[in-house]
């Protein structure tokens, strides 16, 4: 029962490949896999009037590495890739930008002038073994014509 209650809430299932295995969150690993976190907004409109991106900032700060990061991890990344089309396609993703050292400051990452769209969705992805907090976000748009 002691051996049961040890692995509550590591044993994890995939529907699509049928298998069962465990999650590793100190390794950040699923599968012997590395975990990847990816964050999606909801769409972002505002009554199918054009909407131009100028802005779009995310708070962040990577708070320490995985006991087990081989080969460590000095510089983790963050990619942005968006959909014009309220989710339906992706964009490439753009450059990554820095998240910071482990445990120094909180990063302000920037991309500007993403374009104009009438349903926006953003997608944030980070691959990298560390622990990391978005502390915020922020979004500076415009609204254009019909």
């Amino acid at each position: 029962a002691a051996g049961a209650k040890q692995l509550a809430g590591r044993v994890v299932g995939d529907m699509w490949a049928g298998v069962v295995g465990l999650s590793d969150f100190a390794a950040f690993t699923e599968y012997g896999n590395p975990m990847i976190m990816q964050i999606t907004s909801p769409p972002i409109q505002d009554s199918k009037m054009k909407v131009f991106i100028r802005l779009f900032e995310v708070y962040m700060q990577a708070l320490g590495q995985t006991a087990n990061a081989n080969p460590p991890v000095d510089d983790p990344k963050l990619w942005l890739d968006y959909s014009r089309d309220g989710g339906a396609t992706f964009v490439d993703a753009l450059l990554p930008r820095s998240i910071g050292r482990t445990g120094v400051n909180t990063a302000r990452l920037r991309w500007q002038s993403l374009g104009s769209a009438r349903m926006w969705v953003l997608r944030l992805t980070c691959a990298a073994p560390v622990r990391r907090a978005i502390i915020g976000t922020y979004i500076n748009r415009r609204l254009g014509q019909s």
